[in-house]
This record gives structure tokens, sequence and C-alpha cells, in this order.
């Protein structure tokens, strides 16, 4: 009995010291952005999987403040998400904080990586006046 009881103790004081499992993604900022554009939503594409609403961003471009390959005028696609309420309850990224709506003038802080476009996690963009 005593051997059991000095076995829990050892697992719960292993438990209390190890830090919990995490996988939230780090939050980035404004130097992680590869582009950095002021636009116009022009319209929100939307997919689901199963634990996730996944999101395309078509924004029409009246400025760029950093990055190539991107002028204005151009439409530019971002992509973004969020975690659906009914997936389960396990450690991972919770998505962005906020979707643009349509018709929306926004600044958005990109991750440009090959062919794809990410906002930075999690905010990316703030809806201009």
């Amino acid at each position: 009995m005593r051997r059991f009881a000095m076995l829990m103790f050892a697992l719960v004081l292993q438990a209390a010291l190890l830090p919990a499992a995490r996988a939230e993604r780090p939050p980035e900022s404004a130097e992680d952005a590869t582009h950095i554009v002021v636009g116009t939503v022009e319209s929100v594409f939307s997919y689901e999987t199963r634990s996730n609403h996944h999101y395309v961003v078509k924004l029409i471009v009246e400025s760029v403040e950093k990055g190539d390959g991107v002028a204005e005028g151009d439409a530019f696609y971002v992509e973004c998400f969020q975690r659906k309420k009914s997936a389960p309850q396990i450690p991972a990224p919770y998505g962005h904080k906020a979707i643009p709506k349509a018709e929306q003038r926004i600044r958005a802080l990109i991750v440009r990586e090959g062919p794809r476009s990410e906002g930075i996690y999690p905010r990316w963009f703030d809806v201009k006046r």
C-alpha cells in the first residue's frame, strides 16, 4: 500500500511540474508580414473541414506598404480560419480573431509562402475608414 501511495505521489508531482500541452500557434507581429496592403474586400469565400471554418478573402489592392509581386488594382487572395465550436476540445490553434466582411476597407498584414497567402496570426487586419 505504501508503495502504491509513493507511486501516486510521484505521478501527481510529475504532472504538476511538467508544462501543460499546448498547440496554440504563437502570435505573429507586423514584422513577420511579408506583405502589408490596404484594399477593399470584394468577397469572402468559405468552406468547412471537420474542425475548422476556412475562409479565402478576395481583396482589391489600393496601396502596397510592403511586399513584392502585388500592385494597386490587383486581386489578392488571403486565407484565414476559425475553429468550430463543435470541434473536439483538444490542444489546437483556435484561428484568426476576426474575418473581414465584403465591402470593408482594410489594412491587411499577410505572410506569403509560395502561392499561398495567409493573414498573420491571430490578428491580421484593421478596418480603415
